[in-house]
């Protein structure tokens, strides 16, 4: 795997996640699909169903994310 972001927060009561892009423009990770989430030999795939750039990061909505208990538990 090649880490090219980071989801470091929520957005939001509707489970968007704050995202810290590593790639150049920061907006390109938006155009990866799917997104792999996890670490070490525990990752799982997610698709983006929309993003935009929000201050120095972006907020993307993940699939199957829908309140912000879940996107909590993919910060990090």
């Amino acid at each position: 795997m090649v880490i090219i972001g980071k989801i470091n927060g929520v957005f939001g009561v509707r489970g968007q996640v704050k995202v810290f892009s590593y790639t150049e423009p920061r907006e390109n990770i938006l155009s990866y699909d799917p997104w792999m989430l996890g670490s070490g030999d525990n990752w799982k795939p997610y698709q983006v169903t929309s993003g935009k750039l929000q201050g120095k990061g972006l907020i993307a909505q993940l699939k199957g994310c829908d309140d912000r208990d879940q996107a909590q538990l993919l910060v990090g």
